[in-house]
């Protein structure tokens, strides 16, 4: 089916093989063009939740988004068990889904107290909220396909200007090191995850809105609305340059 049209695009580099293997692409054919990611226009301090006053009493590492298996989030947990020791360090999942539940009862049951779930924030609050954390956390399952994906919270991440650890690996883990905006390591290693928050508490503010920074600019580089059209037009009149 896919060797009939004139141009193919995938929403991420890993899966160009993947379309290659169907008989008769040509490579030529196959162009990368990310989702890109909206912005949302800046909120007042005193329009976002009250909990949020909590990132500025404490180092706030944060997950925002679906609370579900495919997130892997019980490796939070465990990294969060690995770094009760330093009482300054908070992990915030923000957000509802299908293992909330579950992760809230499971860190009671465990006396893990130094997570909290402060549930579902509107869409036009999520960037300013996250704006406000010291770092962002990404977890990825090793499921099949999962790694081959951007997600979407890593472009808002990048967005963001914050430091990110991603437990996983795939596109997203070459993303981090191009932006060279955070640290990564395998979806199911606590010890390093928790090693990485530490590394950097451990760093001064300046470095670490340093790191955030760079996660910036790659995102305005590579994902933003501006860079996604103009990407998207190079390749409809190349289209339209060979067929006439």
């Amino acid at each position: 089916m896919f060797r009939v049209f004139d141009l193919i695009l995938v929403q991420s580099k890993g899966f160009v093989d993947s379309i290659l293997s169907y008989r008769g692409v040509r490579k030529e054919k196959v162009e990368y063009l990310p989702n890109s990611y909206e912005v949302t226009a800046p909120v007042e301090a005193d329009e976002l939740p009250d909990w949020v006053e909590e990132f500025r009493e404490c180092f706030s590492v944060v997950f925002a988004g679906n609370i579900g298996k495919a997130q892997n989030l019980p490796l939070f947990l465990d990294g969060a068990e690995r770094l009760k020791e330093f009482e300054n360090i908070r992990l915030f999942f923000v957000g509802e889904g299908s293992e909330r539940q579950k992760l809230m009862s499971e860190a009671a049951s465990r006396g893990i107290g130094n997570v909290a779930f402060p549930g579902r924030v509107a869409r036009e609050k999520i960037d300013a909220i996250l704006s406000e954390a010291d770092v962002l956390i990404l977890s990825l399952s090793d499921m099949e396909g999962v790694a081959e994906t951007i997600p979407s919270k890593l472009q808002g991440y990048l967005a963001a200007g914050k430091p990110v650890v991603l437990a996983g690996g795939g596109e997203s883990e070459k993303i981090i090191a191009a932006a060279g905006c955070g640290f990564t390591c395998p979806a199911t290693d606590a010890e390093k995850f928790a090693d990485s928050i530490k590394r950097l508490f451990a760093m001064s503010v300046e470095e670490r809105n340093r790191i955030g920074e760079q996660g910036r600019i790659y995102f305005q580089s590579e994902f933003s609305g501006e860079k996604q059209n103009e990407s998207l037009r190079s390749f409809f009149l190349e289209v339209l340059s060979s067929r006439s």
